[in-house]
């Protein structure tokens, strides 16, 4: 082959985005036939490495071709436009392989030059396609009482921006995904929002395939979904206190206990029907004492004392499996002024 030809070649390979390797002529116009074949997975994720394997044999026989050069070469997928990527020599049982990242979608193929006995030879084509891969970065919620929650992640490689990315809950029962809700990339980013009541459930993001990728599925998360269940939205079920008090409800979702000078314990019993994971957030205000607080029911009781003048609210989490019934108690050991504010969300 003249050096100018050699040069031609090169550089229409390198247009083709391949690898410059070149292959010799046939080493013979050899009449013995041979054949070659190529094994690829059927699909790898995105940035990772597969391995194509394969086979030199005389062609109808189990007779394998020993030391023989083969090639691996790719197009871009559909293109049918090969360029070398790789040699490699074949073992005494005429085995050879290769390792490959998943990135742009490619077709292989390999490729057997020939010798003096036995003639050139290609294999079959193998399209392993790729998968995009899903980051499931966080799910959080994000407003207790609408029930809100969110969903983030990142989808490589970046999907056109609109590409509907879906948020799955694993259901226990059917034992199957469900679509919960769905939201649109943005340079490969999305952000998904549902309303969901209280649970306590794993979710994974998911992305459909999309030629010439293929879907793409996210390792789970699990999250208790802690929602406002308007368990003061209805006079409370008991209040006791050693002195005159009264109590109100400020939202649909909150109740306060106003008292006088105090030295003892108030308790409210909140309604926790249905209730299984119960979260607590409780807000003292008006004291220069610290409080004690207590969530006690027949399975499990749990205490917090809240610094003197904090400010915010104060959280307490409970599993009730097994309960019907929630007392929660404020204690004071100094005759003290005090608010009591409370919030009961549940994640069933």
């Amino acid at each position: 082959m003249s050096v100018f030809r050699r040069a031609v070649i090169a550089a229409v390979v390198a247009a083709l985005g391949g690898a410059v390797l070149m292959v010799p002529s046939a080493q013979g116009a050899g009449s013995v036939r041979a054949s070659i074949s190529l094994s690829a997975p059927a699909s790898g994720a995105y940035g990772s490495v597969i391995k194509l394997t394969g086979t030199a044999a005389r062609a109808g026989t189990s007779t394998r071709l020993s030391g023989a050069t083969i090639y691996l070469q790719r197009s871009l997928h559909g293109r049918n436009r090969y360029a070398n990527l790789a040699s490699a020599r074949t073992s005494r049982a005429g085995a050879f392989a290769f390792s490959v990242k998943q990135g742009s979608p490619y077709d292989y193929r390999v490729y057997y030059a020939g010798s003096a006995r036995y003639s050139r030879a290609y294999s079959g084509v193998r399209y392993p396609v790729v998968n995009r891969v899903v980051l499931f970065d966080a799910i959080a919620t994000t407003n207790s009482e609408t029930g809100t929650l969110a969903a983030n992640g990142r989808v490589l490689p970046a999907p056109p921006n609109g590409t509907l990315v879906y948020l799955q809950r694993y259901s226990t029962d059917a034992k199957v995904w469900v679509n919960v809700a769905s939201g649109a990339t943005t340079a490969g980013k999305v952000t998904v929002t549902a309303t969901r009541p209280g649970s306590t459930d794993t979710y994974r993001l998911i992305v459909g395939g999309a030629a010439p990728y293929g879907a793409g599925i996210s390792a789970s998360r699990a999250l208790k979904h802690y929602v406002d269940r308007g368990a003061f939205a209805v006079p409370l079920k008991t209040v006791t206190t050693t002195v005159q008090g009264t109590v109100t409800r400020t939202s649909a979702y909150e109740a306060n206990v106003s008292l006088g000078a105090i030295n003892g314990a108030v308790h409210i019993h909140p309604d926790i029907a249905s209730c299984v994971h119960a979260y607590v957030a409780t807000r003292v205000t008006n004291t220069t004492k610290p409080m004690t607080l207590f969530l006690v029911s027949e399975t499990k009781s749990d205490a917090i004392t809240i610094p003197a003048l904090s400010n915010g609210y104060s959280h307490m989490d409970l599993d009730l499996t097994g309960a019907s019934s929630l007392r929660y108690s404020v204690f004071s050991e100094a005759a003290v002024n005090f608010s009591v504010s409370v919030k009961l969300r549940c994640a069933n």
